[in-house]
């Protein structure tokens, strides 16, 4: 193995791949830079493997969203043991939280507050129910007038928001946040699905929420103790429908910067089995009629000069989990398919081709299985979490118990 991934790391120099995904998250790359290779066909590019510095065995209990944050380090969700898990660069496990119940999504902000959707219990008329909260653990802490960083452990999470369940009916609606994404300036977005009755379940209570900035439900003013609605379709099968949301992202991604995009665009994946596009991007515009939200169905574009395969192509996924994006490049795992994909912003699969290919149309390194021995190759599992962090990719690969960490290469033998 280490011989192998030797002579893989020598193929990265000579074709400089490895500098194809730095340069996708804001830096344009320039391939008359770099010696050109002297093979003649077109170079393979892949994701390979890559162990974690600190631990070989890197087993977790059933592990599910999985974020970069704005500290350098890594948070997911362990689903099979309640809690979040820190992870340095290195793999090493930082800390834990304490028991959550239920955790769904997670995401973080620029003030490193980490926030989870979740579920807690309350008492109707004597009766123990079910509620979708969101949860909110600063990581930050001031001492001597000096901002320190708080272990995982250390942090009891507070419920900043609850789903209102003024009845039986209410509660057992099965309504929880699915997803929850941090915009640049502190605010985010949240997925919710279920009914809104448990004697009615034909009626939804499907939406994408905005949380502004400075959110509190305790606050004397009155913007900022109530989520908004982004006014999307929010049942059917059409594009831009907001019907059975499993994950959302915005384009506000680290590494902390003054350079994070402040867009509030968003992407989200949907699970409706009926509906043929299950990826979905909103756009964001200010007009002279007021802020408006619209879909953006220039994500259905499929443009042959650029590709082979594309984002917009009718029944593409089955069951798309995870969404996150970095620079040009969108990145989403499909927990049916046992599948990693990556596209373009502009819905074209794959990267572009190595400065040898004639084709030069994008490589696909999408992938279900993967490894350097193509005789036994290993298997995703149920991957259910997604993030990138310049020059890895991370996944959680939910089954098989692991989180991955991943480069793109090229193997010339």
């Amino acid at each position: 193995m280490f011989k192998l991934m030797t002579k893989t790391i020598r193929n990265i120099i000579s074709i400089a791949v490895l500098t194809l995904l730095s340069a996708s998250c804001g830096e344009k790359l320039d391939f008359s830079q770099f010696p050109a290779t002297n093979v003649n066909d077109p170079v393979p590019v892949r994701y390979i493997p890559l162990p974690w510095a600190a631990s070989a065995r890197n087993t977790f209990n059933r592990p599910t969203d999985i974020i970069a944050g704005y500290d350098g380090t890594f948070y997911f969700i362990e689903e099979g043991e309640s809690r979040v898990v820190n992870l340095d660069a290195s793999g090493e496990v930082m800390s834990t939280s304490r028991p959550i119940r239920k955790p769904i999504a997670i995401a973080q902000t620029r003030n490193m507050q980490l926030l989870v959707t979740a579920v807690d219990t309350i008492r109707l008329g004597g009766t123990l129910v079910e509620q979708a909260v969101i949860l909110r653990l600063n990581l930050v802490d001031t001492v001597g007038g000096l901002p320190r960083r708080r272990n995982l452990s250390d942090v009891v999470p507070e419920v900043v928001f609850r789903h209102p369940t003024p009845s039986i009916a209410q509660a057992n609606a099965n309504v929880r946040y699915t997803g929850i994404a941090t915009f640049f300036d502190n605010s985010f977005i949240v997925s919710r699905t279920g009914a809104i009755r448990s004697d009615n379940p034909a009626v939804s209570s499907n939406a994408m929420l905005l949380f502004p900035r400075g959110f509190d439900v305790n606050s004397s003013n009155p913007a900022l103790r109530e989520p908004g609605n982004v006014p999307l379709r929010v049942n059917g099968n059409g594009y831009g429908f907001a019907d059975s949301v499993s994950s959302v992202t915005t384009l506000a991604v680290p590494p902390q910067s003054p350079d994070v995009n402040s867009s509030f665009d968003f992407l989200f994946t949907t699970v409706v089995p009926t509906q043929p596009f299950k990826v979905h991007r909103v756009r964001f515009l200010q007009t002279s009629a007021g802020d408006v939200f619209s879909p953006d169905e220039s994500l259905l574009n499929q443009n042959t000069a650029l590709g082979t395969r594309f984002l917009g192509e009718p029944d593409r996924f089955l069951r798309p989990a995870d969404i996150s994006v970095a620079g040009n490049f969108i990145f989403i795992v499909d927990s049916e398919q046992n599948k990693f994909y990556q596209f373009t912003s502009q819905g074209v699969e794959g990267v572009p081709p190595p400065p040898n290919a004639e084709d030069r149309r994008n490589v696909i390194v999408s992938f279900s299985q993967f490894g350097l021995d193509e005789r036994n190759p290993d298997q995703l599992n149920n991957p259910r979490g997604v993030c990138f962090l310049r020059p890895y990719l991370y996944i959680s690969d939910t089954n098989n118990g692991r989180i991955l960490r991943m480069i793109l290469t090229s193997d010339l033998d």
